[in-house]
């Protein structure tokens, strides 16, 4: 998680806001690129080329060119998410790799090399 005041202008974030309808609390996840920010009453930042997303952040919905979030807003780096995300794939190929020498080892009951 990012800090509102650590955000850096032109740079990918994913936005999760959490707004309380009807005794519920609804959470909505954004995608969009930092514009700039803003202060007064409520201190936030603007954000361009914002886009609604399902989960694991790859579909979006209709983008807004620009749209304003608060302070309270949860903010998470776009590059950062991919870095983890490629980590884990990495980590189970690897794991999936070392699980399927070990069952041809035991087969063939020689050191296989791919």
């Amino acid at each position: 998680m990012v800090d509102i005041s650590k955000l850096t202008i032109d740079e990918e974030y994913i936005i999760i806001t959490k707004t309380k309808y009807k005794n519920k609390i609804l959470v909505k996840t954004y995608t969009g690129t930092c514009f700039g920010s803003y202060s007064g009453k409520n201190t936030g930042c603007l954000f361009a080329d914002v886009a609604c997303t399902n989960k694991p952040y790859d579909v979006k919905y209709p983008v807004k060119l620009l749209k304003m979030f608060s302070n309270l807003d949860q903010y998470i780096e776009l590059k950062q998410m991919k870095i983890i995300v490629n980590n884990a794939k990495m980590a189970r190929q690897n794991m999936e790799k070392r699980a399927l020498n070990i069952i041809l080892k035991k087969i063939v009951n020689e050191e296989f090399q791919w």
